[in-house]
């Protein structure tokens, strides 16, 4: 993890280097991507980089809820960006930024989020030991 990330909080970085961009979303109205587009953006999402995870699994193996930190290629202006792939049995949200860092800040941020307000029924144990036990797979501490 670079040192650069912890110097700024989310909402300065925001401020300084512009917002997310909702590229997939279930209320199409949220979405910055015209309709036509998003197949294409779900496609080069589905074979995107995977940088980080953090995962939520079922007792039979299955993934529950999925937060990655991804890096592809913008199908239409073919820059490199970076995003957060958040999915769950119940939805699916795909933000992304020009920069490494705003994202990965978004990514962390959103790992937490999902901690402090889970979208999904989740038992007691998953709440032990802060996000170790919660997550199945994590990389944010």
């Amino acid at each position: 993890m670079d040192a650069a990330l912890a110097m700024k909080p989310l909402q300065q970085l925001l401020a300084q280097y512009g917002q997310m961009r909702m590229v997939l979303h279930p209320d199409p109205e949220q979405c910055s991507i015209p309709r036509e587009k998003r197949q294409a953006y779900r496609h080069y999402l589905m074979h995107a980089d995977q940088l980080r995870e953090s995962r939520i699994d079922a007792n039979n193996g299955s993934t529950r809820l999925s937060i990655r930190f991804l890096t592809y290629t913008d199908p239409v202006s073919l820059t490199y960006r970076y995003a957060v792939d958040y999915w769950s049995l119940r939805t699916r949200v795909v933000i992304d930024h020009t920069l490494r860092a705003v994202a990965e800040k978004a990514y962390e941020e959103t790992v937490r989020a999902e901690f402090a307000h889970p979208a999904l029924p989740m038992s007691v144990k998953r709440f032990t030991r802060g996000l170790a036990s919660f997550y199945d797979v994590t990389d944010v501490i």
